[in-house]
């Protein structure tokens, strides 16, 4: 299993203005290419299906570890990850704080 540790900044997401915020982090840089390089080595593959769009992992802020999906980001040409309501809670994330992240793939 791949592991991967960064930090980064969380930015909250709405879809709609006035709209509930959902917590994402943008992955750029080593990370972004070490997702990409298992992604074509297919580490992810649960055996059943590859996907092309995302890549299930298990990430880790603080204390809190759960399932989650990373996507591909067009405008930094690396990944997008959703952060919880129930994570940011828990670990008292703000927009804006930085962060250190785990990610295995």
């Amino acid at each position: 299993m791949e592991r991967i540790v960064f930090e980064t900044i969380l930015q909250l997401w709405r879809s709609t203005p006035g709209g509930a915020a959902g917590g994402i982090i943008k992955i750029t840089g080593d990370p972004a290419e070490a997702i990409r390089l298992a992604a074509l080595m297919g580490q992810w593959s649960d055996g059943t299906k590859k996907s092309r769009k995302s890549a299930r992992v298990i990430a880790t802020i603080g204390g809190t570890s759960w399932k989650n999906s990373v996507f591909p980001d067009a405008e930094t040409g690396g990944w997008v990850m959703p952060v919880n309501q129930a994570t940011r809670i828990a670990e008292t994330l703000l927009e804006g704080d930085r962060i250190q992240v785990v990610i295995e793939l």
